[in-house]
């Protein structure tokens, strides 16, 4: 017969999980926090019976942590602790193993606080637990928060991106750790000897392995080069404490992007600098873009025509669209994130005019349906 009892309830933050629901591979991370929990509290049990050489038969047999259900507030997992062994003479009197359980989950609570205030981490457990860390958090995007005691009077401890690095580099001899990435390229040149290719992302020079899954995707795209045709690559990387990739290690997916790829488009937009046409040119603000693209991620559907994206002279963007007989653009005041819509119908010479305020959701709509 087995016994339950509720041990966590993580909260977890950020846009993919705006509308109380977690993706699958989020999942994959508690997963490897169960491994974790599990490997502490045997050490646990082992250290209060040091006349003990293992822990007793059943000790970890059928406890695992149950999702009962994701609550709002974001997204809040409930979690509950499920074993097959009550209260037994085995563990010694009075012990049960929630006891080592809830203890292990208190560990694992101390060292996310601690790498969170940038304070000492190795003497709180040994680097074998340490880097289980390399699993877990290694699916959050840099948004993402997860909470694992938010109801703590003693503060909760936050486990984002920033946190899990601090971790990884704790244990690791030479100041690196290994994360996901995805990123966006150029291939600059094959090597067919040593079966590799070399991808140029943000002017620095990073070699991969060309296997059988890449190879024709990786050929066309090099025979593009000087058209810059660009690729989005993911896969898994070695990173160095500034949090910048230095190794490829595994490449999961390539693709070509469209040449109109508005991610692509506001990135080149982004290195432009003060000056940039005939001296007079204002370059865009960098957190303008940035939130530009937040907004059209979020309220501009696939279905709909990609726009040439252009940047004027006063550091705003242009974007331009056409659309059967009709040429639309939309200039947009980065600063107040409006918009004027001009669109001429070259069959009828019909000219119309609108202001789009792009902070606000029905004004994209308004938007979206004209481009339909």
């Amino acid at each position: 017969m087995s016994d339950l009892k509720h041990f966590l309830s993580p909260r977890l933050t950020g846009k993919r999980f705006d509308d109380h629901s977690v993706p699958v591979e989020i999942l994959q991370d508690f997963v490897a926090l169960q491994d974790l929990i599990t490997e502490i509290a045997k050490n646990i049990y082992l250290e209060a019976n040091p006349t003990k050489k293992r822990v007793p038969k059943g000790f970890t047999e059928g406890v695992t942590l149950n999702l009962e259900k994701v609550e709002d507030g974001s997204a809040i997992l409930k979690f509950f602790l499920v074993t097959n062994l009550l209260a037994s003479s085995i563990l010694g009197k009075g012990s049960h193993q929630y006891t080592y359980f809830e203890k292990a989950k208190d560990k694992v609570i101390e060292v996310i606080r601690a790498a969170e205030n940038d304070e000492e981490i190795k003497g709180i457990l040994a680097d074998k637990y340490l880097n289980y860390f390399n699993k877990i958090g290694r699916n959050l995007k840099e948004d993402e928060t997860i909470f694992l005691n938010p109801e703590s009077l003693n503060g909760s401890a936050k486990l984002n991106k920033r946190v899990r690095n601090k971790i990884m580099l704790t244990v690791s001899e030479d100041s690196t750790y290994k994360d996901e990435f995805k990123l966006t390229a150029l291939i600059t040149s094959i090597d067919k000897v040593d079966k590799t290719f070399t991808l140029l992302i943000d002017n620095q020079k990073l070699a991969a392995k060309l296997d059988p899954n890449n190879f024709k995707i990786v050929i066309n795209t090099f025979t593009e080069f000087y058209s810059n045709v660009y690729v989005s690559v993911s896969g898994e990387g070695i990173y160095n404490q500034s949090d910048k990739i230095i190794k490829i290690d595994s490449i999961s997916n390539i693709e070509i992007l469209d040449p109109l790829d508005v991610s692509v488009r506001l990135n080149e937009l982004a290195k432009l600098k003060n000056g940039w046409y005939e001296s007079i040119g204002k370059a865009p603000s960098i957190d303008a873009l940035v939130m530009f693209e937040g907004l059209y991620d979020k309220y501009y559907p696939e279905n709909l025509p990609l726009p040439a994206i252009f940047p004027t002279i006063e550091g705003n963007i242009q974007l331009e669209w056409s659309v059967n007989s009709k040429e639309i653009s939309l200039e947009i005041d980065l600063n107040q994130f409006s918009a004027e819509l001009l669109s001429v119908d070259s069959n009828t010479s019909e000219v119309f005019e609108d202001l789009i305020d792009l902070k606000e959701e029905s004004e994209w709509r308004k938007l979206n349906n004209y481009l339909l």
